[in-house]
C-alpha cells in the first residue's frame, strides 16, 4: 500500500495485487525475462517499464527471489489512521470490480489468460501495513 498525504491530511490507500506465472510444462514460475515480454491489460495499474514499451509490465522479485508482475489498486482515502486502516480491510469487497488479461503475442508460446473473479483463490502476502494479496497463475500452451 501506498499512502500518499496531501496538506490537507488525506491520505491514499491501494491495494498490491501479484501475479506469479507459473510454466505450464514444469509448474515452475516464469523467469524475469519471460514475464517482461508478456503483455498486462487491467483496469487498475500495471507497473510497466515504459522505456521499453507502454504495454509491457516490469516485473518485480520478492524476498525468495520469485519474479511476478505487480498490480496496484487504488482502494480509498482517509484522514485518520484508524481510517486508513478500515479502508486498507475494505479491499475485499471491491476485488469483484478488478480484472485484469495476459496475452503473449512476443513469445507466442501461451494462450490468453483471463482473470476475472479476483474474489477468490488469493492469497494474502501482508494485511497490517499494506494490503497485498497475490495470485499464482497457470498459462496454457499454444
Amino acid at each position: 500500500m501506498l499512502l500518499v498525504s496531501c496538506p490537507a491530511g488525506i491520505a491514499a490507500v491501494y491495494l498490491n495485487i501479484r501475479l506469479y506465472v507459473e510454466n505450464p510444462e514444469d509448474n515452475s514460475l516464469l523467469s524475469e525475462t519471460d514475464l517482461d515480454s508478456l503483455i498486462v491489460t487491467s483496469n487498475i495499474n500495471v507497473h510497466r517499464d515504459y522505456t521499453l514499451s507502454p504495454h509491457l509490465p516490469k516485473s518485480q522479485n520478492d524476498e525468495e527471489g520469485n519474479y511476478y508482475i505487480l498490480l496496484t489498486a487504488y482502494i480509498g482515502s482517509a484522514h485518520t489512521d484508524a481510517g486508513i486502516k478500515k479502508v486498507s480491510n475494505s479491499y475485499h469487497e471491491k476485488l469483484r470490480g478488478y480484472y485484469y488479461d495476459i496475452s503473449d503475442p512476443v513469445g507466442n508460446k501461451y494462450k490468453p489468460y483471463h482473470g476475472r473473479d479476483l474474489q477468490t483463490n488469493y492469497e494474502v502476502v501482508e494485511s497490517v501495513h499494506a494490503p497485498t494479496i497475490k495470485y499464482r497463475i497457470k498459462l496454457e500452451k499454444k
